[in-house]
């Protein structure tokens, strides 16, 4: 979703990383993300890592399970700066015919990295048949319908699939999501209601004036949020696994909470953080060297070498993942490249 209001890239396409407006906050933001997933990741077979940084089996919250989220936001925080623009725009078929071909191959890729992952076990038994692109994916689909109407819409109809997917959830998936790894396609309906607040969230915080304003939004949204949520769960219980209402509101309300602090320090310096903003313009190129560095880093039967290795070995093993990912985040800048769909 990188681009002016009807231009259309149909495919896959190597394009110079300057060619658009960059935000600054919504790099580094991502940076964070993409950064935080890869360390996350190989630490969630690694026997030593306590369960508080690896994702909740059901009912419950970790830092892990904020990561996900962290790029719904993203993608958020992008459609936020271009909405207006895309409004303006004397012909929508272009717009939004782009959404629909990104939400597809995001589906389509997210399908292939899952099934080679469930195949050769990168990721041990943690692997998922449903994973964050796919989540990605569908969420993108779910916005195409409203993404052009007001930020109140937007909000309402995020309000409403949140409902009702908690409603269908606990009458009839309950059941069937206990039985799947991170809810699954099944959640799909309660990452578009995510979504849409989100993007609504984002336009907001661009058309607001002053960075003291933004920030104030930023953080009231984001803490307002996080406080439904533990409010309502003690009846709706907090579960990633789940894609529950409460677990929605609160990854919400800490991502916003997040991006504020970002934001805030990068408002008026956007030149701080450039090297963690250099990851967060490849989130794509780094999503697939990090699986490839996970291959290297978990190699199976080896039992001293990933999940029974000693605290010092991961750790090497997580620098040498960042260094990885930030040396081809700094190819990827100095040649000019962005990989977009």
């Amino acid at each position: 979703m990188h681009g002016r209001a009807g231009r259309v890239h149909p495919r896959i396409t190597l394009a110079t990383a300057s060619s658009t407006p960059r935000n600054a906050a919504i790099d580094a933001y991502r940076g964070i993300a993409v950064l935080v997933m890869a360390v996350g990741n190989l630490g969630l077979g690694v026997r030593w890592v306590p369960a508080a940084l690896k994702h909740a089996t059901d009912i419950g919250f970790t830092i892990a399970d904020v990561v996900a989220p962290m790029f719904m936001l993203s993608i958020a925080l992008v459609v936020g700066l271009r909405v207006e623009d895309w409004r303006a725009a004397p012909d929508k078929r272009p717009i939004r015919g782009r959404m629909a071909r990104r939400g597809l191959m995001l589906l389509g890729l997210g399908a292939l990295i899952s099934g080679g992952q469930a195949l050769t076990e990168v990721v041990g038994p943690t692997a998922l048949s449903w994973g964050v692109l796919q989540a990605i994916g569908a969420a993108t689909l779910l916005l195409l319908p409203v993404v052009l109407l007001p930020a109140w819409a937007r909000w309402a109809a995020g309000l409403v699939c949140l409902s009702v997917y908690q409603v269908l959830l606990d009458r009839f998936f309950l059941a069937a999501v206990l039985q799947i790894s991170f809810d699954s396609i099944l959640g799909t309906l309660a990452w578009g209601g995510f979504l849409m607040i989100a993007s609504a969230v984002a336009e907001q915080w661009h058309r607001t004036q002053g960075a003291m304003r933004r920030t104030v939004l930023l953080a009231g949204v984001g803490t307002a949020s996080a406080l439904l949520a533990w409010g309502l769960s003690g009846w709706i219980p907090v579960s990633k696994n789940r894609a529950s209402f409460t677990y929605e509101l609160l990854a919400l309300g800490l991502c916003l909470l997040l991006f504020a602090i970002v934001a805030a320090i990068l408002d008026d310096r956007p030149r701080r953080w450039r090297w963690l903003q250099s990851p967060g313009r490849h989130p794509l190129p780094l999503y697939f060297a990090h699986l490839i560095t996970m291959a290297f880093l978990t190699l199976p039967g080896a039992d001293g070498w990933y999940a029974g290795a000693p605290v010092w070995l991961t750790l090497l093993q997580a620098a040498v993942m960042v260094g990885v990912l930030l040396t081809v985040a700094a190819v990827l800048d100095r040649r000019g490249w962005s990989l977009r769909l």
